[in-house]
């Protein structure tokens, strides 16, 4: 059993085993994140093996997928090149992949370490961009993520519900996923292509459906307003 601290702030006690292997049950069901050209998924996430106490370390070391580490009690020191920072809670950093780094446990707490997949045609500008932006070590300390990971401990350390325990992990993940990539880069120039794209694709499915209704119906007098009510679209859309 792990002790570790409710949203409200309360004392709880976590199975470590059983609560991994509900997080990454929970990671595997979530539908990827997807922008156009990118991909985001958790490839793995869990509390570490014990509640740390001080001097417990990890010497320098690289991971092939973005990394994070959360604090969520005690104190943590984390080095990256000449840099040292002191992790507190409801504060996370994000290491870009094949980053090194090392950490100490300061004060006795525990953390949550994750791996997350980046894939797609994009994915080096990317890291690219994140890189230019804020470097290899990325701070993430803002409140939406900090309430992300309450909700996340709330379902953990709550009883389990009747049903759907598995979902609510699951929608916890996907929010703290989506918060964490917004805190890390402006996805913006990704975000409005995929907008653009899904336009696209619209688009060309109405000039599609368009063409069926007139191929089908070709012996009989056919009017504008005729296919655009077919389409659930007004006239002057289908127009333009």
């Amino acid at each position: 059993m792990k002790p570790i601290l409710s949203e409200s702030g309360h004392a709880a006690e976590l199975s470590v085993a059983s609560t991994n292997a509900l997080l990454q049950q929970a990671a595997q069901d979530m539908a990827p994140l997807a922008l156009r050209g990118l991909t985001f998924s958790w490839h793995m996430i869990h509390f570490g093996q014990k509640s740390y106490k001080p001097g417990d370390h990890a010497s320098d070391h690289i991971h092939r997928h973005l990394h994070l580490e959360s604090v969520l009690n005690g104190v943590f020191r984390f080095e990256h090149e000449d840099t040292e920072f002191d992790l507190k809670p409801n504060q996370s950093l994000l290491f870009l992949p094949d980053t090194v780094h090392a950490w100490e446990c300061k004060e006795a707490g525990v953390m949550l370490g994750a791996l997350i997949d980046v894939s797609g045609s994009a994915r080096q500008d990317f890291f690219h961009k994140a890189y230019n932006s804020k470097g290899s070590m990325i701070l993430v300390s803002d409140a939406s993520c900090a309430s992300r990971h309450g909700e996340l401990l709330r379902f953990l350390t709550a009883p389990p519900p009747k049903a759907w325990h598995t979902a609510a992990v699951s929608s916890a993940l996907r929010l703290l996923l989506i918060d964490l990539l917004n805190s890390m880069v402006d996805l913006s120039p990704w975000r409005q292509a995929a907008e653009e794209t899904a336009s696209d694709v619209r688009s060309q499915d109405l000039c599609r459906h368009a063409q069926e209704f007139l191929e089908s119906n070709y012996p009989h007098p056919i009017q504008v307003r005729d296919i655009a009510l077919q389409l659930g679209i007004s006239p002057r859309h289908l127009n333009r």
